[in-house]
């Protein structure tokens, strides 16, 4: 993921977006492709074979640490990149002081954070920012649309946890907002 969002477009005044193409359940023969594979609860004995079919592949290393360690070196390369975040949990005590003034946790107040992004923006800033995507998909709709995609702002949004909870392999149907059958 580094090495995409480092090499990634993103062009001043215009909206960007990250897209990745995911297989479900790749590098498993028993649920590779499969379509129900995406809200599967694995059994006990599916989830040891997963294990091992991962064997060194598995990465024990959450998403939002990689981006988090892509994103401090390019917040130290442009003073104008803000990271706004919601409680995500991206930086630790340590990284909050490396970050210095370029971050600002804003607590669980997503509205507001697109509302902030917005504005930074529209002042030359580069704001990322980083949220539940449940919460990016439903309470910040509205200034996402309004506020940012109307006046066609580059704020980068990331959102993480798309359905799945923290830490675990099973799926978290509170969080997962399904809008489709």
């Amino acid at each position: 993921m580094a090495g995409h969002l480092a090499a990634a477009p993103w062009e001043p005044g215009k909206p960007s977006v990250l897209i990745a193409r995911t297989v479900k359940g790749h590098g498993l023969p028993f649920l590779e492709g499969r379509a129900a594979s995406h809200y599967v609860t694995l059994s006990e004995r599916n989830h040891a074979r997963a294990l091992r079919a991962l064997g060194d592949a598995l990465v024990s290393r959450a998403t939002r640490e990689a981006y988090r360690d892509r994103l401090l070196p390019l917040m130290n390369q442009n003073p104008d990149l803000m990271c706004l975040d919601t409680d995500t949990g991206l930086f630790n005590a340590e990284y909050v002081t490396a970050a210095g003034d370029q971050y600002l946790n804003l607590g669980i107040a997503e509205h507001n954070l697109m509302g902030m992004a917005a504005g930074m923006a529209a002042c030359g800033r580069m704001p990322f920012v980083n949220t539940m995507a449940a919460f990016a998909t439903s309470r910040a709709l509205e200034p996402i649309k309004i506020d940012i995609a109307y006046n066609r702002l580059p704020v980068r949004i990331m959102a993480t946890h798309g359905g799945l909870g923290r830490r675990s392999p099973r799926p978290d149907p509170p969080g997962a907002g399904r809008t489709s059958p």
